[in-house]
C-alpha cells in the first residue's frame, strides 16, 4: 500500500472511529485510537486480575450448612417421671 493510500485509510479510520487492519509482508496489525486501546487494556487487566483472585476457604460454615453438634455431657439432662 503506498503512503497516500495508507494516509487516506488512516484518515478514514480517524473520522469514523473504526479500527483499521493493515496487512504487509504476511503480517496483520490492527490500528485503533489510543483511548480505545487503553480502555481495552484496562478491561483485559481487570478480567485477568478477577480470574486470578481465589477466595480463601474458611473453616466457618454458614449456620444452615453446619451439622448439629452433640451436646457435651454436662449439657444433657433427663426428666424423671414424678408420681
Amino acid at each position: 500500500m503506498c503512503d497516500s493510500q495508507l494516509g487516506r485509510a488512516l484518515e478514514l479510520a480517524r473520522r469514523t472511529g473504526d479500527r483499521l487492519i493493515y496487512v504487509a509482508d504476511d503480517k496483520a496489525m490492527v490500528l485503533m485510537g489510543l483511548d480505545e486501546y487503553e480502555n481495552l487494556m484496562d478491561a483485559a487487566t481487570w478480567r485477568a486480575a478477577e480470574s486470578a483472585y481465589i477466595q480463601p476457604e474458611t473453616s466457618v460454615k454458614p449456620a444452615e450448612a453446619r451439622e448439629p453438634e452433640e451436646p457435651e455431657e454436662d449439657d444433657r439432662f433427663y426428666l424423671e417421671p414424678v408420681e
